[in-house]
């Protein structure tokens, strides 16, 4: 774990996982997933409770994302297991709150709540192949369980999902490749554009800043507020996420690890 302030390592925890991160309300725990449960632990290391839920399918488990409610009370957790596991969570108490049943089709990689955290959006495929068909990401209910229905507008086979502050989706696709902006009154507009949307990534953060890259070289610093698109060099850089004011942003390279673009150039954190 790193200060952004220097890039120093700040905290280096014991806990063991190659599965997706989030970060609780209060900046102080985090939520960590592993094949079929998620750790919730201290930034000290200390794992207050581990949330069970997951079933093997075909002997094998994995959770391709966790997330936290933006009032940080809910979290859901997606498994290969094709349910969504909710949990309500804090610093004292965790305890399970629902499952969504998934469809056997629906093969997603992704789950974000909406803004007032009442909605998830599910969708992102983990998989490609011959003939498959379009996935138009879904929203649910989130209290409820039920699901509420395919986001229309989003056509193709959608990799990559994300959601601006105001609820608009943004789904990635191999064809068309571009960015679908599809905005809660149903408009539907479109951003970038790149060669290729097969296995591409988006991540959106505050003010309207959006991370748009494909499998290739291809990473572009998209506002979609006032319409400016930056290519950045991409440095081998993965898993890229916004700071909270939306201004810096940050990314994985298997060579040097934390990167953080200043506005010109890549700079490396401390290597622990």
């Amino acid at each position: 774990m790193w200060s952004t302030a220097d890039g120093a390592v700040a905290h280096e925890l014991e806990e063991r996982a190659g599965g997706p991160v989030d970060w609780l309300a209060d900046g102080e725990h985090l939520v960590v997933g592993h094949p079929r449960y998620a750790s919730v632990l201290s930034i000290d290391g200390e794992v207050l409770t581990h949330l069970l839920g997951h079933d093997l399918t075909d002997d094998l488990a994995s959770m391709s994302a966790v997330s936290v409610s933006p009032d940080g009370s809910r979290l859901a957790t997606l498994g290969n297991d094709d349910t969504v596991r909710l949990f309500t969570v804090d610093t004292e108490t965790c305890s399970g709150d629902g499952t969504l049943q998934l469809e056997q089709d629906d093969d997603p990689s992704a789950v974000l709540w909406s803004a007032d955290g009442s909605r998830l959006l599910i969708g992102a495929a983990r998989s490609s192949y011959e003939g498959a068909p379009d996935n138009a990401p879904q929203w649910w209910d989130a209290d409820s369980g039920e699901r509420i229905g395919p986001v229309e507008g989003a056509t193709g086979r959608v990799f990559a999902i994300a959601l601006l502050e105001d609820d608009t989706v943004l789904a990635l696709a191999e064809d068309p490749s571009v960015v679908q902006v599809i905005r809660p009154g149903g408009t539907v507009d479109t951003g970038p554009e790149l060669t290729s949307g097969w296995f591409g990534d988006l991540v959106a953060g505050p003010g309207g800043k959006v991370a748009v890259t494909d499998r290739a070289d291809t990473l572009l610093l998209w506002d979609s507020v006032r319409g400016e698109v930056e290519e950045l060099p991409r440095e081998e850089t993965t898993q890229w996420c916004f700071s909270p004011d939306g201004n810096t942003l940050y990314g994985l390279s298997q060579a040097q690890g934390v990167m953080v673009w200043d506005g010109s150039d890549w700079a490396a954190f401390e290597t622990p």
